[in-house]
């Protein structure tokens, strides 16, 4: 391989950056340059809903400068990324095209899962201890300027990731105000916190025991510079004991903000940004009980680069994440209460037609994930009620933030378990939320499910050794079993006829039946 280069552009809320990295031979990655500009996207618009035209023109200046550091580096190929402080801005849409139109530059927006997933892709390459850290039970933590981001591994697993609306600057932003009147920021900004914190503990997290919190994102930085200057941080690898993460926030109340501000070389403004960080990491791990705190530099520009390099086949994966994905959806499932014997049968007769069609489907590995997740997550909806359970799991599916999968594979994975065949939408209907590309894929992908899922109308597992033959335009399931599988055979029937008209292949049903004893 020769050597290459790639540019990864994070616009943040707090700050936009850029990372350009070398590619050279064996997995040789070097980081050739870090530029960063200060700029509060996200005050604007957590405070007034949008983004001005003069931080959008700030903006363009900003990307015109990197474009040239990227000429100047002799970058090929580059990403640039965006989240809350564009996605939840009003006018997003029209900013984007004036970036677009002046810089030549397309920001793609990010959802929280599929930011978090980034980063998480990231430290993975970058920090050599990251396996050895979620095997023994760990908490994933972002902090970022919008919204922290809490992913939880167990047993090396990832098995749940929740998103708090914490973040260092939408709270500064919103308890500027009432500073005034309060006799102690402090209490205040706790306050502000704790309800929140513990929630997502008492939900999500207190089942899992937690060893150690592995901080990442932009916020570990000016936090590494005051432990560092400090003498707080012992530990040249970033690591902290709970006591000593307890003593080090506790000690940024000994210091104005005047004071944080010079030490750190940095603004008032941006120096305000440290307290909320560090208060969100401690309050973390003492309700979670952790041993310790492992402070990690990775962010999303790393997270940009490692997904593009594992994509493009640059660099060897260091983990499997679509395990991940698989068990964060199996999680989410039993959430739900969901029938997992059912599901898990279903899955496997579903991925044993899928693999049978391989030759002729059109569809591909990423394809098969989606199918599996939707399988996983089909029969959330009975936790509602069972008049609707197809239309309930959509409901349920597009709320939930689905680590590893994008949001446009979110809604593929709702329609493909929110559409029963008897009422299968046409384009037309869906035209607004799929493409025709996406609706065929849609279509495919839910024509399996359903033959699958049709074959335990029951959830009594009734068919054994299951094997399947494609020849002659036909798909033919055999199988044996002891009980009677006539309202199986009837639900087939519909499921059979829509199969047969998204793919042109008749499937049959042949089974064998066994006597008992």
């Amino acid at each position: 391989m020769s050597t290459s280069t790639f540019a990864s552009i994070d616009v943040g809320s707090n700050e936009v950056s850029l990372k350009i990295y070398e590619l050279g031979k064996k997995n040789n990655i070097r980081e050739l340059t870090y530029v960063r500009h200060i700029m509060e996207l996200g005050s604007d618009t957590y405070v007034n809903g949008y983004i001005s035209n003069h931080m959008i023109d700030e903006l363009c200046d900003v990307l015109d400068g990197f474009i040239q550091i990227m000429k100047d580096f002799g970058v090929t190929e580059y990403r640039a990324c965006s989240t809350s402080s564009i996605r939840e801005a009003a006018n997003r849409h029209s900013l984007l095209d004036r970036v677009r139109t002046r810089t030549g530059i397309d920001i793609n927006i990010l959802s929280n899962s599929e930011q978090y997933f980034l980063q998480y892709q990231g430290a993975t390459l970058r920090e050599p201890l990251f396996n050895d850290i979620i095997n023994a039970g760990a908490l994933v933590v972002e902090v970022g300027s919008g919204s922290s981001q809490v992913t939880c591994f167990s047993g090396g697993k990832l098995v749940v990731s929740h998103n708090l609306r914490l973040g260092a600057l939408r709270i500064n932003e919103f308890l500027s105000s009432l500073e005034r009147e309060s006799v102690s920021y402090d209490d205040l900004l706790s306050e502000y916190i704790d309800g929140d914190i513990y929630t997502s503990y008492k939900i999500y997290f207190h089942k899992y025991k937690i060893k150690t919190v592995l901080g990442i994102g932009d916020g570990i930085r000016p936090l590494l510079k005051y432990l560092s200057l400090t003498g707080k941080l012992k530990d040249k690898a970033g690591s902290l004991s709970a006591g000593e993460m307890t003593s080090a926030y506790k000690s940024l109340f000994e210091h104005s903000v005047a004071e944080l501000a010079d030490m750190l070389g940095t603004s008032e403004e941006q120096a305000r940004l440290l307290l909320p960080t560090a208060m969100i990491y401690e309050k973390i791990m003492r309700i979670n009980n952790a041993q310790s705190i492992y402070l990690s530099t990775t962010d999303l520009c790393d997270g940009i680069f490692a997904q593009y390099a594992i994509k493009k086949g640059l660099i060897s994966r260091v983990r499997d994440f679509d395990k991940d994905v698989l068990s964060a959806a199996r999680k989410i499932a039993l959430r739900y209460n969901s029938n997992s014997k059912h599901t898990t049968y279903v899955e496997k007769l579903a991925l044993k037609i899928f693999d049978s069609m391989n030759s002729i489907s059109g569809l591909d590995k990423r394809d098969r994930l989606l199918l599996q997740v939707a399988v996983r997550l089909h029969d959330c909806g009975a936790y509602v009620n069972f008049e609707d359970v197809a239309s309930n799991s959509y409901k349920i599916i597009t709320s939930t933030e689905i680590i590893g999968l994008t949001r446009k594979e979110n809604v593929l994975v709702a329609n493909i378990v929110g559409n029963p065949v008897k009422t299968f939408p046409t384009y037309d209907q869906v035209r607004d939320v799929l493409t025709e590309r996406e609706y065929i894929k849609v279509a495919k992908l839910s024509s399996i499910f359903r033959i699958a899922n049709d074959l335990d109308t029951s959830k009594n597992q009734k068919l054994s050794l299951l094997n399947l033959t494609l020849k002659n335009n036909k798909l033919t399931i055999s199988g044996e079993s002891l009980m009677n599988c006539a309202l199986e055979q009837a639900f087939f029937k519909h499921s059979a006829a829509f199969f047969e008209q998204t793919f042109g292949i008749v499937p049959v049903i042949k089974i064998r039946r066994m006597n008992n004893g």
